[in-house]
């Protein structure tokens, strides 16, 4: 090393003992001083403070819209349970452990009507300050785990970031992807699975340690069950989790024995739910959710889930035949008719299984090699089209800066970087979206960056830091400045109190009352319900749909009349429609003051199969 090159190295390690003074600790080892453990409970503290209040702000100010097409379902069978219809509320589709917190929150408060969507939200920011907790689990095991490897490898004796950097770099990841990836605001569970996630994984770590007990396995096995109820792709995933135990353990003999009893535990709390299911479909089942969508994206080619369709025919023979699809009770302009037997306010996506009993999912290789290419872009979009583009760069850079065996700096992270991969290899094959492989990123970049050691004639600790730190900082800074209109709008709300004007779905609810329609009376709609919430706050129910909007706007008036008495024949009471054209003739239809819809009263079938009405 040169003179120079030992004259910078010196420069850069007094201002990184000064940084570290400045933050009051460089170690969170058990023999740290005092100081240097309080340092980092101040600097988790800030953290957790930052992260919670992001959460809160996204939640909040997004109270008023559902976000998620998932969210009728939910909320649905949330109620279901809560009414002890258990045959309604056992669906094997949608997962039972959010609902089942919605259920609780929804019981506890007993919130009225306006406000339920209200405590949903701060349901969803519990749920993320759960999975923070969570989070904070794994760094804790991660650093521990970090010093484990340096004790017990030469190889692990180059100059390495301090553990402060390791805290703020692995807490931006958790905050970019958990908030603006996943999105506290939006009702589905995967933030609740993304916890149980990072649970699975802290004990691995705690597990390859040599620090786990009985009882560590056997909550393993409890960490794996419940995120089987928080979404079914927790199942095949847990097998995984316990093979890798296995191999973490270190010794076979010692650990088949153990693993066996997380196994144990695992099925233990699985079983109800399966069985529940199962009962209901009369065959063995763990969840119909994989099976469906494999079929969907696979096999009838659906581009993205924005592309939902609910109408199969079974237009593919190789698919099967549909056992009950969604009635067609007309041709021109096309209705579809779904009154029975499926509950929930929107019965096409309360229970998808129903309506597509009889399709057979199969392996088709020029399917599965399309639908592999559509994820690839997918995931290239994720890389490359995000904050992750700097990530990637300043991580190659500090490996193209490395020295010795950068590979086997990778292998001895393995069961870091392992999970990561398996759970995007396995949305590869169906579906790719941000929000299901963002907590298996965070695990992933975590992994590489613990394994970045670069040459001794680098400045390797120092760098290292400042890349991180550098990424860090990005990406909080776009957290703010991306929250900065919630922000805004969560402190007026606090400063001139609730805005009802804002609460669309509730104007829609209070004006349909106020326009003769009552609690369990069926309504028919143009185009498709999933953000229907207005109906569920009226206490009605979506009985029948005209899905293409054009062919009933362009449809003559002796059509649309012929559309109005089918309505008529499924139960409806109401048509609903929303963005009527401007041209178009509004005679007979009733405007809801203040909202985009339409209300058209439909004639009323009597005995002779004659009408009244308009």
């Amino acid at each position: 090393m040169s003179v120079f090159d030992k004259s910078y190295v010196s420069m850069v390690r007094s201002a990184n003992l000064a940084l570290q003074r400045i933050i009051n600790f460089d170690t969170v080892s058990e023999d740290a001083r005092p100081a240097a453990r309080l340092g980092y409970f101040r600097l988790r503290l800030a953290l957790w403070g930052l992260a919670a209040i992001l959460g809160f702000v996204q939640a909040w100010a997004n109270r008023y819209e559902l976000l998620s097409s998932d969210a009728l379902p939910y909320l649905d069978i949330a109620t279901a349970y809560l009414h002890g219809d258990w045959d309604v509320a056992v669906n094997s589709y949608w997962s039972p452990l959010y609902s089942w917190l919605l259920a609780a929150a929804l019981w506890i408060v007993k919130p009225q009507p306006y406000w339920e969507l209200s405590v949903i939200r701060l349901v969803n920011w519990a749920i993320f300050l759960y999975a923070m907790i969570c989070f904070d689990f794994l760094m804790r095991e991660f650093l521990r785990w970090k010093r484990w490897q340096a004790a017990d490898s030469l190889n692990e004796n180059q100059p390495a970031p301090p553990d402060w950097v390791y805290v703020i770099f692995g807490y931006s990841l958790f905050v970019w992807f958990s908030i603006f990836q996943i999105q506290v605001a939006s009702e589905h569970p995967d933030i609740l699975l993304s916890g149980f996630i990072y649970l699975s994984v802290g004990i691995l770590l705690r597990i390859q340690r040599k620090e786990a007990n009985w009882l560590t396995f056997a909550a393993f096995g409890l960490v794996l069950g419940a995120g089987y109820l928080a979404k079914a792709v927790m199942f095949p995933l847990a097998f995984v989790f316990l093979s890798m135990s296995l191999f973490a353990f270190g010794n076979f003999k010692k650990a088949m024995a153990r693993v066996a009893l997380a196994t144990i535990v695992f099925l233990i709390v699985a079983a109800p739910f399966v069985a529940a299911i199962s009962k209901s479909k009369n065959r063995l089942t763990f969840g119909e959710t994989g099976k469906l969508n494999y079929a969907w994206f696979v096999n009838l080619g659906w581009e993205s889930t924005g592309h939902t369709t609910l109408y199969w025919e079974g237009e593919v023979p190789e698919t099967g035949k549909p056992v009950h699809p969604l009635r067609k009770a007309h041709g021109h302009p096309v209705i579809y008719e779904f009154a029975e037997p499926v509950g929930g306010t929107y019965p096409p996506w309360y229970d998808p299984s129903y309506w597509y009993e009889g399709i057979r999912p199969h392996f088709e290789l020029s399917g599965q090699l399309r639908r592999l290419a559509l994820n690839f872009l997918g995931y290239y979009e994720i890389f490359f089209f995000s904050a992750q583009f700097g990530l990637m760069v300043g991580m190659l850079t500090l490996y193209l800066m490395s020295e010795g065996r950068r590979i086997g700096w990778l292998a001895r992270r393995w069961i870091l970087i392992v999970p990561g991969i398996v759970i995007m290899a396995l949305y590869s094959l169906v579906c790719v979206e941000p929000r299901y492989v963002d907590a298996s990123l965070v695990i992933l970049w975590l992994g590489l960056f613990s394994g970045v050691r670069p040459s001794e004639r680098w400045p390797s600790a120092r760098l290292s830091a400042n890349l991180a730190l550098a990424f860090a900082s990005l990406i909080f800074i776009l957290s703010i400045g991306s929250s900065s209109s919630e922000i805004v709008t969560t402190a007026r709300s606090f400063i001139k109190g609730e805005n009802i004007e804002a609460h669309q779905h509730w104007k829609m609810a209070v004006r349909l009352k106020e326009m003769g329609v009552q609690p369990s009376d069926k309504l028919a709609i143009i185009g498709r319900g999933f953000h229907a919430y207005w109906a569920r706050l009226a206490g009605v129910k979506i009985v029948a749909e005209l899905p293409f909007r054009d062919s009933f706007w362009g449809a003559d008036e002796a059509a649309r009349q012929r559309a109005f008495s089918v309505l008529a024949k499924t139960g409806a009471k109401f048509f609903v429609a929303d963005n009527m054209p401007v041209s178009f003739s509004k005679v007979g239809w009733e405007k809801v003051p203040d909202t985009k819809y339409y209300v058209y009263r439909l004639p009323v079938e009597v005995e002779t199969g004659q009408s009244n009405g308009k």
